[in-house]
């Protein structure tokens, strides 16, 4: 199962989700706020060779596009 991301915040409620709900997966994120879209970039990127927190996908600033 795919979803979007409104209003995502630090994806926290993402992560409830896939726990809740194995096999989902957000393939957008929407996120206004420039420092918490930045938090959700850095989630999903791990440069220790570990496992992201969240799946890549991208950060959207309008809900519209």
């Amino acid at each position: 199962m795919n979803g979007m991301a409104l209003c995502a915040g630090g994806g926290g409620l993402e992560l409830g989700v896939g726990l809740a709900l194995p096999g989902y997966r957000t393939v957008a994120w929407v996120e206004w706020d420039a420092r918490a879209a930045a938090n959700l970039v850095r989630r999903m990127v791990d440069g220790d060779g570990e496992e992201a927190a969240l799946p890549p996908a991208p950060v959207w600033s309008d809900r519209r596009t």
